[in-house]
């Protein structure tokens, strides 16, 4: 004879196959697994059933709301209904704060790029809409004259936090994403990118899986922000307008010890290779560059050939002393 708990997980499991297959489970029966659910409990049967009743459009009742919140401090289970949080936040449901700060560290430590995404489009429909703010944080006469209170700009600046962490993966979409999402958080009031956030915009920009689109963005994040005189220059480095290479190395010698861009590398490592009549020039606006240190192999690579290649005594010294201040 089968123990109850055995019975339950074939039941259960039998309600998993019926809403696997998109078919709703009548309410009464969602209520009556609802009582039974014990968010101190690992049982994933249970969550995935909630899960895909999510994904059929069943309304979640606010006692299931409440006991999938309490999961969350569960280990053994948080992450897969933190997952039905996502789901219903996608469908335009309310997130109380400690789910969105759940989403946002969750965001931190993800690896699938889908995944990623997924919880950046909930983050960016939650500041889409400032009347979350409000309804999660107006809970006295001070918040409701001053409805961006101290609490909304912590959870505001955590956003940016994460949004800006995202930057320094390799995935474009990704990237977009957390660029759409800081171009809709500057517009509330106190919100200002910091100088580290600043920096990083900077280097995205420089930075070869950065496409026009993405500059563009960059762009409009920059100048509604208050830049010191190095990123003022670095910013000016990037966008560098020129016709001929030769006015390029000009440009870039104008700046006293510049920090070049993974872009302006892979333009001298171009004008090593192709036009050899600048490769001197070239070569002294790296000596003079600031962040020999990030150098590109490829550009290293041609530095060498050149080195050993070059019949110049000139040439070849420029080379050489490249090379021992880079390694």
């Amino acid at each position: 004879m089968k123990s109850p708990s055995e019975l339950d997980e074939k039941v259960f499991g039998l309600f998993l196959n019926i809403s696997k297959n998109a078919q709703p489970l009548p309410d009464n029966l969602i209520n009556k697994l609802v009582e039974r659910f014990d968010p101190r409990q690992a049982n994933c049967h249970l969550i995935d059933i909630f899960e895909n009743s999510v994904k059929n459009n069943q309304n979640i009742s606010a006692k299931l709301t409440l006991k999938l919140e309490k999961a969350l401090e569960n280990s053994l289970i948080s992450d897969q209904v933190l997952s039905i949080f996502v789901l219903l936040a996608l469908k335009g449901e309310y997130l109380s704060k400690n789910i969105t700060i759940k989403i946002l560290d969750k965001i931190l430590i993800l690896q699938n790029s889908l995944i990623i995404q997924q919880y950046l489009s909930v983050i960016c429909s939650l500041i889409q809409n400032k009347d979350y703010f409000k309804e999660n944080f107006i809970d006295s006469l001070r918040q409701f004259f001053n409805p961006f209170s101290d609490a909304i700009i912590r959870l505001v600046s955590r956003i940016q936090s994460v949004l800006i962490h995202l930057l320094k993966g390799n995935n474009q979409n990704v990237i977009r994403k957390s660029l759409n999402g800081l171009k809709i958080l500057i517009i509330f009031p106190k919100v200002e990118l910091n100088q580290k956030s600043i920096d990083i915009l900077l280097d995205l920009t420089g930075n070869t899986i950065c496409d026009e689109n993405m500059k563009n963005d960059i762009n409009i994040l920059l100048n509604t922000s208050t830049l010191d005189y190095s990123q003022q220059c670095r910013m000016k480095l990037v966008n560098l307008k020129y016709n001929l290479n030769d006015e390029l190395l000009e440009e870039l010698a104008k700046s006293s010890k510049p920090k070049l861009f993974q872009q302006n590398f892979n333009q001298i490592d171009n004008i090593i290779n192709n036009y050899p009549e600048l490769n001197e020039k070239a070569l002294t606006t790296l000596l003079q560059c600031s962040n020999k240190e990030n150098m590109t192999d490829t550009l290293l690579y041609s530095i060498t050939i050149l080195m050993l290649s070059m019949s110049s005594k000139e040439t070849r010294v420029l080379c050489r002393q490249l090379i021992i201040e880079t390694i």
